[in-house]
């Protein structure tokens, strides 16, 4: 979790769209959780919007995450520098 907190802040920021795009490659059944839900609330679009929307909602999902992660390691970190003093 160290590297959330002091990774670089360029990988913090775009590597969530890469990490979208491979979760849908990779984990077929969130890509069509996020599809058949995607399909629920605005309605079927073409086969390249709903692909386009699919890997938005799940590098979306993936920025929340390193977000979360980047804040807690931060806390963390500060626990024991607190700790230590």
């Amino acid at each position: 979790m160290l590297g959330a907190a002091k990774g670089p802040e360029w990988l913090l920021r775009y590597s969530p769209p890469v990490l979208g795009l491979a979760a849908m490659a990779l984990v077929p059944k969130a890509r069509r959780a996020v599809l058949r839900n995607l399909k629920l609330a605005r309605g079927d679009r073409s086969n390249f919007e709903n692909a386009v929307d699919t890997a938005k909602t799940l590098g979306s999902y993936a920025a929340s995450l390193a977000e979360a992660l980047a804040a807690v390691s931060y806390t963390h970190l500060r626990a024991h520098e607190t700790v230590l003093d």
